[in-house]
């Protein structure tokens, strides 16, 4: 892991051959260009390290979400498994007053989720959040690979400067999100990735 001083100090170092971290105004651009960079590599996937699971205590059929929230991935459930599927707000007048349905309203700086057939309880779900950013020095880089920050804060600068390394340092940052794009597609590691024999799981036969 590494945080944005270390980010920023390793661009100093590439761009211009300085291995000291920005100061003033320089160093508030180069911040927003790591986050410009973040939030693009959070647009590109849905990547596993911006996806919460929320168990969430209701005593009504309207929930407010966390500031964070982004997209749905799974379909609420409630305490006795029962599932509450997604529908678009203007089609709930259409659907049957006993089903088991929600749907989501609001605006980014502020959505709720109302849920019909439902009294109350806990409800079970995950969605995706936005990336948080880094604000100070000290924050840590939640990509996975920080050095497509670098490169992608990289060529934002030598983009500015019209610079001729600009295409080729832009076409590096690209070939790092779709490596990280790749790794996060493959199958996990511990887990079983082909179909087992019967006789694997047939007992006494």
């Amino acid at each position: 892991m590494r945080n944005l001083s270390q980010i920023l100090t390793d661009v100093n170092s590439y761009v211009d051959l300085d291995a000291s971290e920005p100061t003033g105004t320089e160093l508030a651009v180069r911040t927003n260009y790591a986050n410009q960079a973040v939030r693009e590599w959070a647009s590109a996937y849905e990547w596993d390290q911006l996806k919460v699971r929320h168990l969430y205590y209701a005593t009504a059929a309207t929930m407010p979400l966390p500031s964070a929230f982004r997209d749905m991935i799974n379909a609420p459930r409630d305490i006795n498994n029962n599932v509450y599927i997604q529908v678009k707000s203007e089609e709930a007048i259409k659907r049957n007053s006993s089903e088991a349905y929600f749907y989501l309203t609001g605006t980014p700086s502020g959505y709720q989720l109302t849920f019909n057939s439902f009294t109350g309880g806990t409800l079970s779900m995950m969605y995706q959040r936005y990336a948080s950013g880094m604000a100070t020095l000290t924050d840590i880089c939640e990509v996975p690979d920080p050095e497509y920050v670098k490169m992608k804060v990289s060529s934002y600068i030598l983009q500015s400067r019209s610079d001729d390394r600009f295409p080729s340092v832009e076409a590096t940052a690209n070939t790092m999100l779709q490596n990280m794009i790749g790794r996060a597609m493959r199958p996990l590691g511990g887990g079983v990735n082909t179909t087992p024999r019967r006789e694997t799981y047939v007992m006494g036969e």
